[in-house]
């Protein structure tokens, strides 16, 4: 009975009910403004709704959100920024998620400082590759990544043994990946126990 709205607006949701298991993978849709992102937040922890979250008390989880820029360390390189995230990981294991983030060789070796919002971006990314979750919170993750990147990212996520929620108006993402959606229209947002596919054959967009 998950539900959430700022003040006295409208609630952005309400009664959600879905059960996360692992290899779930959650696609979150809609269009922009509807309490996509927001929602993140709520599973997060990071806003305060009404109903109620339970996890197993294993639950590890790692959250991807451009909004987090401001917290990397502008006089660390990109290696020491993933590695930061994880240090049970090897040297090549760093080098290989710097790699599949599009930053290989000495690429590596740059300051955040001197790097685009969208590098930024690629390093908090390679950040939740790196730490040891087995629940995945993901916003709009194909964003700034170049099409061999996207590819990666997408085989990752695809054998990660955990549970994944991921907001994304990436249409490929969503047929390789969906197993279940959270779909954000006007007026609200409802589960669809089912994948991108079937969605469109079934009920689609509309108008």
């Amino acid at each position: 009975d998950l539900s959430f709205g700022f003040a006295a607006d409208k609630p952005l949701f309400e009664d959600l009910n879905l059960r996360l298991t692992p290899k779930d993978r959650v696609g979150i849709i809609g269009k922009n403004g509807y309490g996509k992102t927001t929602l993140l937040n709520v599973i997060a922890g990071q806003l305060s709704g009404e109903g109620s979250i339970s996890h197993h008390p294993d639950t590890v989880l790692s959250y991807y959100q451009q909004t987090n820029k401001k917290k990397l360390s502008p006089t660390a390189t990109i290696a020491e920024e993933i590695a930061s995230e994880n240090t049970h990981l090897t040297f090549s294991q760093v080098r290989s998620i710097c790699g599949a983030m599009m930053f290989s060789g000495e690429t590596a070796d740059k300051k955040i400082s001197v790097l685009s919002g969208g590098e930024q971006g690629r390093v908090l990314l390679g950040k939740v590759i790196a730490k040891s979750s087995n629940v995945l919170l993901l916003d709009e993750p194909t964003n700034h990544l170049d099409m061999e990147s996207i590819q990666v990212l997408t085989q990752e996520i695809d054998r990660f043994p955990g549970g994944v929620f991921f907001v994304s108006h990436d249409e490929d993402l969503l047929h390789r990946l969906a197993t279940k959606l959270i779909i954000f229209k006007e007026g609200g947002a409802k589960i669809f126990l089912g994948g991108y596919d079937e969605f469109l054959e079934k009920e689609g967009w509309g108008d």
